[in-house]
């Protein structure tokens, strides 16, 4: 068995300096997201401008009983990411046009193919006025040329002649090629044309996507390497292994 540990030894230095060498650069670029009110044309904000890893925030903006919260928790590495949204809307109808807003872009860019995995629910109840409620999820591919992998928008409630009650859902899965830029958007709002009822209603919801780097083949050929140097053990040694008096001599140097 002896012989056999710089083969095996060799093999899995092997397996760490491929994986070492092969690691994926994902790189942000940008990070702007927030919340958002707007009553009568006038804008409150509460939002973050530079990309900051990991991020566990909460953003929150408000004027009178029109109101955003945005929950964070996002972190990535080289080689893959996950981020998390919660998001609680109210808004009024007073006498002028409102708006309970969450939104986002995150730009990146990858030298390694990744997956890219996302869902996107939201929830609202808007009955007695022309309440609206829309989300928007959005995955471009920005380079070399727009392409728009993933674009979803829903729009429902009493101001887009739907019913007040309903739920938003968006669910799934993309390859993202190497050496492209990638941009996400993502949106949930509710907003009110302002017919002054005093009315209060409530939107809420979730959104997570994430990456992870796509193994190629070739990266399981190290790890195979040593499969199978430490199988190939000596057959004295398995012979003497299943003799119940025999022993198998440690020489130190």
């Amino acid at each position: 068995m002896r012989a056999h540990i710089p083969t095996i030894c060799v093999a899995l230095a092997i397996a760490v300096t491929y994986s070492t060498a092969s690691a994926s650069s994902f790189t942000v670029t940008d990070m702007i997201m927030g919340s958002q009110v707007i009553v009568d044309g006038d804008l409150t904000v509460d939002a973050i401008y530079v990309p900051t890893n990991p991020f566990a925030a909460t953003h929150h903006a408000q004027m009178g009983q029109t109101e955003s919260t945005t929950v964070y928790d996002l972190t990535w590495d080289i080689t893959s990411g996950s981020f998390d949204y919660l998001f609680d809307h109210a808004i009024e109808d007073g006498p002028a046009s409102a708006y309970a807003r969450s939104s986002g872009t995150f730009i990146f860019s990858t030298t390694e193919d990744m997956v890219f995995s996302y869902n996107l629910d939201y929830s609202y109840s808007l009955s007695g006025s022309t309440f609206v409620a829309k989300s928007t999820f959005q995955l471009v591919e920005g380079t070399p040329s727009d392409n728009f992998l993933v674009d979803y928008f829903s729009a429902g409630g009493p101001g887009w002649l739907e019913l007040p009650n309903g739920t938003m859902l968006t669910s799934g899965q993309e390859f993202l090629e190497a050496g492209r830029r990638y941009v996400v958007t993502y949106r949930t709002e509710l907003s009110v044309s302002g017919q002054n009822t005093g009315l209060v209603r409530h939107g809420s919801g979730s959104l997570q996507f994430a990456f992870a780097t796509v193994p190629e083949p070739a990266s399981a050929l190290p790890l195979a390497i040593a499969a199978i140097a430490i199988a190939r053990r000596p057959l004295t040694v398995l012979v003497a292994d299943r003799k119940p008096n025999a022993t198998v001599q440690a020489h130190h140097h």
